[in-house]
């Protein structure tokens, strides 16, 4: 995946001095001396796209609008759009404040993604841009006129009809932050063609957005139900955009249209005959993603230089509050330390030994009432099989974390299980002639106490084995296996309906958490935990559960006995799992989520984790969870590091081939969405939004924005396949804007068509229009 850095970014300035001249002429038909030469007046180009999908053969005009927003009578200019959507006009370069309107024309029609076809523009639908240029712009203004530039003009627009300039720089601001793009700078791309696929990432997520205005139309959305097709994207279009509000000048959209919104983004992403931009899910568009409490800046209506330095302010004052001694690292590094070194007391596996524990004496159960006669059974990723005789220990072949065996013992009756904990520790060893896999064990006995059949005791330990095969894999050693720490025991109590266990209570000590190099992280661990499982349909079993969970420090006799962590679990969490019949069934968890508040150290967690919808991949031969989300906060000695939410998908993993090499046809398409509040040290609260999509092997596309209490920050990286280096672009709510895909050549900044500053990213150098020098460092 490609990273943008953070000292990378400097500024700089290049000032470019429009250069229009008239001129005149002579010879044989010139004018008599002393007579007055006409010279042409300077012009404007103004071209551009015009899209909801592409908008082909409707009229383009331009209207002038003056000091008070008030929109000039007749059009300085029109034309149609071409083919392509595309369109170009000319104006006088003296105006520097306009509208770029779209209409309808005879024969004018748009591109509807939701069907695949062209459908007729309808005769009331106007879609707008608002056009703010600097006095030294560029002659040429390229822009896009969509129903995003149009929810600007809606948002900005007076009752009568004005668009009055503070208006409008709050209104693109606005739309700038909710969008986390700017409409009017990014060319439209329809999300069902060709060129969607190599599009830049935020051209994705504008071709997405779109589309998903046709999707609502589609399916009479925003309480759109005209006859036409076409009629009911217009009434889409004028309700969404129309939906932006103002509170206390932060932006929003209207709840209502939010979701109708986020429902059809999220139904065109899904359907492959809309999207071919390579993006299964949105993510990175800050309106649809989870929100941070930081507020949006009051962006005001700042001149060009002015609002540049504002933007390179705010990237070097928050790169350096990071840099400054390291803060922020070692914040997160004690983070790291408290969560892996201290134990949380969960990485015990509440989940997998509930499970286990419920299996186990099901059919422990069953042996005593006499149901079954089976004594041996073997266990597959915590399922038990029946064996006729006492069993192997597992297959070292290949060995699988919760493989082993479970065996009952007549006198004194009991049943003890033994699986695989970790599959392979350091010790394992590998040479042409054999190879010895090294692994940890855990053992749990279970026995009943007299009189009383729905309690037992148990006992739970953890053991190092050593397993020797020569090449043609049979063993040729395997020595007793050595005991790892002490033993703990505890109490269990079930309650049972007919042949299947519907409550479970553990309270006892258990060992300590054993990491993947077999060393104990505590001494051991105190647990109090109660679960129920109630049936479902489909042969799901619901596991609710709750408990209090402590973990005791280990390591020097100074913290000997101390508790290192603590988990508090709402009994509201839970765990569904695929059964048959009474059995817990193989590959069996489909749904974990876990309400808890947690403190290791000096962390401190609380909120919701929640992991689903388990696929198998296209071979048949490996599963996982492919939705993972938290969403609460993370302290570190009382300060609120994090809070907010984070969310990780993998994306059709049922069309991935685990048994193949990982290439650009076969892989899966991660994404992770992150948004909320971010401490940094010495800063005000930062909100963040986050989006990363995996669109091949080695390369991702991101989109991020990041709001302080001056700024707003959008940003976005498009890694295409085949070229060298991604392309990043960076730009302000209020309209300052930089890309680059090499750090050799310096880059224009530039905010309303003029240039205002030249970054030079190999050195670091900002140099700004008035000739004014700056360092991010």
């Amino acid at each position: 995946m490609h990273s943008m850095t953070g000292t990378v970014v400097k500024t700089g300035v290049i000032a470019l001095a429009l250069a229009l001249a008239g001129c005149g002429g002579g010879g044989a038909g010139a004018p008599a001396s002393g007579a007055p030469v006409a010279t042409p007046s300077p012009e404007r180009t103004v071209q551009g796209t015009a899209a909801k999908g592409l908008i082909k053969g409707a009229r383009i005009s331009v209207y002038a609008l003056d000091a008070q927003g008030t929109r000039g009578a007749a059009a300085l200019a029109t034309a149609t759009t071409g083919t392509d959507g595309t369109y170009k006009l000319q104006i006088a370069a003296s105006v520097q404040n306009f509208v770029v309107e779209v209409s309808a024309a005879p024969g004018a029609v748009m591109a509807d993604e939701a069907t695949g076809t062209d459908i007729a523009l309808p005769e009331g639908m106007k879609l707008r841009s608002v056009v703010t240029l600097a006095s030294n712009a560029a002659g040429t203004y390229e822009g896009t006129v969509s129903p995003l530039t149009e929810m600007v003009a809606r948002t900005a627009e007076t009752s009568d009809g004005k668009l009055p300039q503070q208006a409008v720089a709050q209104a693109k601001s606005s739309v700038r932050t909710l969008l986390g793009f700017d409409p009017e700078t990014v060319k439209p791309v329809n999300s069902n063609s060709a060129a969607a696929a190599t599009a830049s990432e935020d051209e994705k997520n504008q071709s997405l957005a779109l589309a998903a205005i046709s999707k609502m139309g589609s399916t009479a959305s925003a309480d759109c139900g005209q006859s036409t097709p076409g009629e009911r994207i217009a009434c889409v279009v004028t309700k969404l955009a129309s939906s932006v509000k103002l509170t206390d000048g932060q932006p929003s959209l209207e709840q209502n249209r939010l979701a109708q919104f986020r429902d059809a983004v999220q139904a065109v992403a899904q359907d492959k005959k809309i999207n071919r931009t390579g993006k299964d899910t949105v993510v990175g568009i800050p309106v649809l993603s989870p929100s941070g409490t930081t507020p949006t800046p009051a962006v005001p209506a700042l001149p060009p230089l002015a609002a540049t330095k504002a933007l390179f302010a705010s990237l070097r004052t928050n790169l350096r509050a990071l840099d400054q001694g390291d803060a922020f690292r070692v914040t997160i590094d004690g983070i790291k330390a408290d969560l892996i070194g201290n134990v949380a007391p969960l990485a015990n596996d509440v989940g997998r030994f509930t499970s286990l524990a419920v299996n186990a004496l099901t059919q422990f159960d069953r042996y005593r009432a006499g149901t079954s006669t089976a004594e041996t059974f073997q266990v597959w990723n915590h399922q038990l099989h029946e064996t006729e005789s006492q069993p192997a220990q597992p297959n070292y072949f290949a060995v699988n974390e919760g493989n082993g065996n479970c065996v009952i013992v007549k006198s004194p009756l009991s049943m003890s299980c033994t699986v695989v904990q970790i599959g392979y520790l350091p010790e394992s060893t590998y040479d042409n002639v054999s190879y010895t896999n090294v692994n940890a064990t855990r053992t749990l006995t279970f026995q009943p106490k007299e009189g009383s059949p729905g309690d037992f005791t148990y006992t739970a330990s953890f053991a190092k084995r050593a397993v020797t095969h020569d090449y043609r894999g049979s063993v040729t050693s395997m020595p007793p296996a050595q005991p790892l720490g002490e033993a703990f025991s505890g109490e269990m109590t079930l309650t049972r309906s007919g042949n299947t266990i519907t409550q479970l209570a553990v309270k006892g000590r258990m060992p300590g958490r054993l990491n993947s190099d077999g060393v104990f992280q505590s001494d051991y661990e105190d647990w109090s935990l109660k679960a129920a499982r109630t049936e479902e349909a489909n042969g799901i079993a619901l596991y609710q559960f709750g408990g209090v969970f402590t973990a005791t420090a280990g390591g020097t006799a100074a913290t000997a006995g101390q508790a290192s962590g603590q988990v508090e679990i709402a009994s509201t969490s839970f765990l569904r799992m695929a059964v048959a019949g009474s059995e817990v069934g193989a590959n069996a968890a489909t749904e974990l989520q876990v309400t808890l508040h947690g403190s290791m150290g000096s962390t401190t967690v609380n909120g919701t984790l929640r992991v689903s919808d388990d696929k198998q991949d296209k071979s048949q031969t490996a599963h996982m969870p492919t939705r993972l989300g938290f969403e609460g906060s993370l302290k570190h000695k009382d300060a609120t590091v994090f809070s907010g939410k984070v969310a990780i998908a993998r994306n059709g993993y049922e069309n991935f081939d685990a048994t193949a090499a990982e290439s650009d046809t076969n892989f899966v398409a991660d994404t992770v969405e992150i948004g909320g509040s971010l401490s940094v040290p010495n800063r005000p609260l930062l909100s963040l939004a986050l989006g990363a999509t995996r669109t091949g092997m080695k390369s991702a596309n991101i989109s991020a924005q990041y709001r302080d209490d001056t700024s707003v920050i959008n940003a976005s990286v498009t890694a295409k396949v085949g070229e060298r280096n991604p392309l990043v672009k960076v730009s302000s709510a209020d309209g300052v804007a930089f890309s680059f895909t090499s750090t050799a050549t310096p880059v224009q900044v530039t905010k309303d068509g003029a240039v205002t500053a030249e970054l030079d990213l190999h050195k670091g150098i900002i140099t700004y229009s008035d000739g004014s020098i700056e360092s991010l460092k």
